[in-house]
C-alpha cells in the first residue's frame, strides 16, 4: 500500500523512516525530522503527532479524491521513488554488512547501530530480537519462494 504509514512514521511501499528517505534525497513532510539524530531526539509524543498528522492528511486527500496529489505532500507516497530510495538503501545495508542477507535485512528494519552492536564484525553470528527475527525470515522466505 503505498499510503501505509507505520507507527512510527514509516510511509510506502518501503516502509522509509523520514530520515532514511532524505538521505535518497526524497523530499518529506516536516523537515525537522530529516535527519536521524533530529528524529532520535524527538518524543514519543513528537512522533506519534507526527504519524497523526500523516495519517490526517491522507485521510483528507482521500476524501477528497486526491491520493495521487499525495507525492506532493511527501515524497514517500510516490510509488517508484518510495522503491528506489528503499532499494538504494537495502543496497547500502548489505554493503555494510559484508553481503550478509540476514545482517542486511535486520539492518534495514531495526538500523545499522543495532545490528553493529549485536553482531560479531563479520556479522556472521548476531542476536536479533523476536520482531526482527520474525521480519528478517519473512522477507527471506519471499526470496527463496
Amino acid at each position: 500500500n503505498q499510503y501505509a504509514i507505520g507507527s512510527s512514521g514509516e510511509i510506502g511501499l518501503m516502509q522509509l523512516m523520514p530520515f532514511t528517505a532524505a538521505g535518497s534525497g526524497l523530499s518529506i513532510y516536516n523537515n525537522e525530522y530529516e535527519t536521524y539524530d533530529g528524529y532520535s531526539k524527538a518524543s514519543k509524543e513528537e512522533i506519534k503527532q507526527y504519524v497523526n498528522n500523516l495519517k490526517n492528511i491522507v485521510e483528507e486527500y482521500k476524501q477528497q479524491n486526491k491520493l495521487d496529489e499525495l507525492p506532493s505532500v511527501d515524497d514517500r507516497f510516490n510509488e517508484s521513488k518510495n522503491i528506489m530510495a528503499g532499494c538504494k538503501h537495502i543496497k547500502a545495508m548489505l554493503d555494510n554488512n559484508n553481503g550478509h542477507t540476514s545482517a542486511a535485512l535486520a539492518a534495514y528494519n531495526w538500523g545499522q547501530g543495532n545490528v553493529n552492536k549485536n553482531c560479531n564484525d563479520e556479522k556472521t553470528v548476531c542476536n536479533f530480537p523476536t520482531q526482527v527475527e520474525n521480519y528478517v525470515s519473512s522477507v527471506e522466505g519471499y526470496m527463496n519462494a
